[in-house]
């Protein structure tokens, strides 16, 4: 209604001469006028910005609430997920709704309304290298000769490495889970 809102999103990234702008707006800013600052990188904005700010530091969403909004949403749109595959949408995303819900429409634009788990790891980029399990249990046997060459031929094949080691992370946790009796 009476005011206007206006969001500037990765505000980090503005040049010099914008944030000049910027920050003489905010020093004399129009009644009815707010402005929001968003940035994945607050130590890259401008003190004389910060200072004419009030700062919010927003945390990441719980896998299971993030879960949650994607059930949600299969079941309003008359999307087919099964848990484990929303699950896979909400670990993906590392606690972003925005990009669940981008995974989440990216799987159904390749798989369609119902797709399998297969799928949408697939979609999603999590296919599992069965590698990274070779390669956690040659680390687990400290077999550093091994694991060296295993990870020279994954290099090699032109898989990606920070993939490639989320995997090998996402399976000593799997380990460490099975061990502990969580799973």
């Amino acid at each position: 209604g009476d005011l206007k809102v206006y969001l500037l999103d990765e505000v980090h990234m503005l040049s010099k001469g914008a944030y000049n702008a910027l920050l003489k707006t905010l020093e004399e800013p129009p009644p009815h006028i707010i402005f929001v600052l968003a940035t994945t990188e607050p130590h890259k904005v401008e003190a004389t910005i910060i200072s004419r700010c009030q700062r919010f530091d927003l945390k990441r969403i719980s896998g299971g609430a993030i879960t949650g909004l994607l059930a949600h949403i299969c079941e309003k749109e008359g999307f087919t997920f099964d848990q484990e595959s929303l699950e896979e949408v909400a670990r993906s995303a590392s606690g972003s709704a925005r990009d669940a819900i981008n995974g989440l429409e990216q799987v159904v634009t390749y798989y369609g309304l119902a797709p399998t788990c297969e799928q949408v790891q697939e979609a999603l980029g999590l296919s599992i290298d069965a590698r990274s399990g070779a390669l956690a249990g040659l680390a687990l046997d400290g077999d550093l000769t091994g694991g060296l060459k295993l990870i020279a031929t994954v290099r090699d094949d032109g898989v990606d490495m920070r993939d490639f080691a989320r995997q090998v992370v996402k399976y000593l946790r799997g380990l460490l889970l099975a061990k502990a009796g969580a799973r």
